[in-house]
């Protein structure tokens, strides 16, 4: 559990670090409080399908470091 742990924690890191190579002035600290108040299930599931893609050329890169 411990090594599930420490790899979630460095990929999370990982993507997290790119998201501060394009916007290094954004405000991270919310991402860790969960899903905006405003966003229901469904709006999120939705978001979840437009960065699929994404997310797996990144795990993709993961895979291949």
């Amino acid at each position: 559990m411990r090594y599930v742990s420490a790899t979630t924690r460095q990929y999370v890191s990982h993507i997290l670090g790119l998201v501060k190579s394009y916007w290094p002035h954004t405000p991270l600290d919310l991402l860790g409080e969960g899903m905006k108040s405003d966003c229901d299930e469904g709006q999120f599931e939705q978001y979840l399908l437009e960065v699929s893609p994404i997310a797996d050329r990144i795990a993709g890169s993961l895979e291949n470091a």
